[in-house]
């Protein structure tokens, strides 16, 4: 047959179809089966019915590398999307599991995601792999273009948040995590963690009017006196610090209309008056204090 170059293409084969299936079915002989089913692949390399054929006899142990091929090239010809990810799945798990190859895994990944790149579990799976690997920039990546597709707030927010997380502690990359907890923080101002790694990231980069602007944010939505008094101190200091004495002594001052009984409020308050050599104003806080004293005795 391999010197029956006379013969049509079709024809030939035919022929080698008809020889592997004499091989498999009369004498049991796989490999010479296999032998002529890969001479047909070769003058039809779209015959789905020879590839069929020879994952069929690939399924045998010790057969997973061939296999993985072959799936992958079925997973090329089929039509139907459905089939193509059921191909490509089994081809990823006998990759990344009886062959322990993290990048032949990758790559059959990838060319599931060039069929559908919409496919979450292949997303999920790749992102898996990619941090195993320590690529980093790749996680985020991969996380941000999930949640992209995911529909529920909750893993939406879930995976920036972990895309927020890995910029900022594996990739170092602070610009990044800053925008990323941002756009957390502007769509939901209760996020406690992104409001806190905000403060954090700001007072390390130095953008003090930025985060002069989110203490503000979290005194208006705050809850709880406590909680709104200790922003406020928090923002009075900021406040001190960027030169802005008489912002400050009015953010301390509306600690004390709060709770007259904040202590380190009137503590700070009374350093910023007598720094300022508003000595009128300091005694009068001063009175008032030891006012509200023997009121509580």
């Amino acid at each position: 047959l391999r010197k029956a170059a006379d013969l049509p293409a079709q024809a030939r084969t035919e022929l080698w179809v008809r020889v592997a299936g004499w091989h498999k079915e009369k004498t049991s002989d796989g490999k010479s089966a296999e032998e002529a089913f890969v001479e047909a692949r070769k003058l039809d390399p779209e015959n789905t019915e020879v590839l069929r054929a020879l994952e069929e006899l690939q399924r045998a142990p010790g057969r997973e590398r061939d296999l993985v091929e072959t799936l992958r090239a079925r997973a090329k010809l089929e039509v139907d999307l459905s089939d193509k990810r059921t191909l490509l799945r089994e081809a990823k798990s006998l990759a990344e599991g009886t062959l322990a190859d993290a990048a032949l895994a990758e790559q059959v990944l990838r060319e599931l995601l060039a069929e559908d790149e919409g496919d979450l579990w292949a997303l999920e799976e790749l992102g898996t792999l990619r941090e195993r690997a320590g690529a980093w920039s790749d996680v985020v990546d991969l996380l941000l273009r999930r949640a992209e597709l995911e529909a529920d707030g909750k893993t939406i927010s879930d995976l920036r948040h972990r895309a927020a997380r890995a910029a900022r502690e594996h990739l170092q990359d602070d610009a990044r995590a800053v925008q990323l907890y941002e756009e957390l923080f502007e769509n939901d101002v209760e996020d406690a963690e992104a409001a806190s790694a905000l403060r954090d990231l700001y007072a390390a980069l130095g953008k003090r009017r930025e985060l002069a602007k989110l203490l503000q944010t979290l005194i208006d939505t705050a809850s709880g006196e406590e909680t709104r008094s200790t922003l406020r101190i928090e923002l009075a200091k900021l406040q001190d610090a960027m030169g802005d004495a008489s912002a400050a002594i009015e953010t301390l001052r509306s600690v004390l209309e709060e709770n007259r009984g904040r202590t380190d409020a009137v503590v700070a308050l009374s350093d910023l008056l007598e720094k300022g050599g508003k000595d009128e104003e300091l005694a009068e806080l001063l009175a008032g204090q030891i006012e509200a004293a023997k009121e509580r005795s």
